[in-house]
């Protein structure tokens, strides 16, 4: 009888080496920080958000977290399914968004 044993490497910090970023385009927002993606948004008819952290109820997609009227909510849905909480943001009457 052969014993044969090993030992998975020490990970000595789980944390990514860079907090969580969303990367914008015309039509598609990804969350992401340097080795996960966290979530996206799809542009269409509306803003879709997904969490790509959790399945949804089929175990074969994303979990959809619905449609939004604006990209900075559908971000804000993508941050709290996901557990990251980006710097706060504010809003000025009448401009873009500050960060």
């Amino acid at each position: 009888m052969h014993v044969i044993s090993f030992q998975l490497p020490q990970i000595e910090n789980s944390m990514p080496e860079a907090p969580p970023s969303w990367r914008d385009s015309a039509v598609i927002s990804a969350l992401a920080d340097s080795e996960r993606h966290l979530g996206h948004i799809v542009l269409t008819d509306k803003y879709h958000a997904y969490d790509a952290t959790h399945a949804d109820a089929s175990s074969t997609n994303f979990l959809y977290l619905g449609a939004f009227t604006d990209r900075e909510s559908a971000k804000l849905a993508v941050e709290a399914a996901t557990g990251w909480r980006m710097p706060l943001r504010a809003r000025h009457a009448g401009s873009e968004l500050l960060t």
